[in-house]
């Protein structure tokens, strides 16, 4: 569904509304609240780019024998393992199903996981277990797939995650993604045990 933003601010925001568009996300632009134009991605290049970005990422060299929860406080575990070789084989598999997903869907994602991913690739940099150049390859292939970010605002459902939080025995870290899992009624796709039981118990929908 698109998303309507007002003329001027599609001006001082159009390198971050085009990155949107290049990872599938429409908008439709209003002058005085009535549409005038639409912001979309080119159909032509659109899914050969994402297959493009998909391939790209998985020919990205691994990083092994350290698991993203080490270098990680919180959930962004899927498209960490992506870059963190997993456990299990089973696991790895898993991961590899959500990329290839990629190709016919889009994901979303609270603000969140954009500050846990870079938190990641920076403990893992200080570790010595990761080069700079190896993270900013990693964010480039990342950045070109399409991952959409939740534009509510927090405080807008802060109220929300603090009631999940606390009925599930969440972080307030986790309840953001279960609140988005359960507002947009999409599939959670994690590694996190404690929070894919509570969506579970939700009533939502976890990847297995």
């Amino acid at each position: 569904m698109p998303i309507e933003i007002g003329s001027f601010e599609a001006k001082a925001q159009l390198s971050r509304l085009l990155r949107e568009v290049q990872r599938g996300q429409r908008f439709t632009i209003t002058s005085r609240g009535r549409p005038v134009a639409a912001l979309v991605p080119c159909a032509e290049t659109g899914a050969a780019d994402v297959l493009s970005a998909i391939e790209g990422m998985r020919s990205l060299a691994k990083v092994r024998g350290v698991s993203a929860e080490s270098v990680s406080q919180w959930d962004a575990s899927m498209t960490l393992a992506w870059l963190f070789e997993r456990d299990t084989p089973q696991e790895s598999n898993l991961a590899d199903r959500v990329l290839g997903a990629l190709q016919d869907d889009e994901a979303h994602v609270p603000w969140l996981w954009h500050t846990e991913v870079v938190n990641a690739l920076l403990v893992a940099e200080r570790r010595g277990l990761l080069t700079e150049a190896h993270a900013i390859e990693y964010l480039s292939r990342l950045s070109a797939l399409p991952i959409i970010t939740d534009d509510v605002s927090p405080s807008a459902r802060r109220d929300a995650m603090m009631g999940l939080a606390r009925e599930h025995g969440l972080t307030a870290y986790d309840a953001t993604y279960l609140e988005l899992a359960l507002r947009l009624g999409a599939v959670v796709a994690t590694f996190d045990r404690r929070l894919a039981e509570a969506v579970d118990r939700a009533g939502g929908s976890v990847l297995r």
